[in-house]
């Protein structure tokens, strides 16, 4: 009987290619523009870069460990926290939006819009309890 647990597919993800240096580098300036467009409108963000470490006993086979996928973890004011990634053309939300990456302020204003909304939201679940 096998009693490993099972992965819940909604939740894991293909593991993300390793990215080289250029890439990597591009991507986090682009995310860092978002995050400065986010703190010039007050909104909190961490900028994580990601590695991807495979460890082998045998020694062969390629290099798959090795810079991933940078992330801007944001936080909202309905204690939520958003996540924003990019592939060098456009801003990546966790809900599925995209904003063009030569964008960062129209991108911050899309998330400063979901934020102010889901505050309203809230504010209006509290006031009718």
């Amino acid at each position: 009987m096998d009693n490993r647990p099972k992965s819940d597919p909604r939740t894991s993800s293909p593991a993300s290619p390793v990215l080289l240096k250029p890439e990597v580098t591009h991507r986090v300036t682009l995310l860092a523009e978002l995050q400065a467009a986010l703190t010039a409108h007050g909104v909190q963000s961490v900028l994580a870069r990601n590695r991807r470490l495979v460890l082998s006993s045998s020694g062969r086979g390629p290099n798959q460990s090795g810079p991933t996928d940078p992330q801007l973890h944001i936080f909202r004011d309905d204690d939520q926290t958003d996540l924003a990634t990019t592939d060098g053309t456009s801003y990546r939300f966790a809900d599925g939006r995209t904003h063009p990456a030569d964008d960062a302020h129209g991108a911050a204003m899309t998330v400063i819009t979901v934020v102010s909304t889901a505050g309203q939201d809230s504010s209006r679940a509290s006031a009718a309890r």
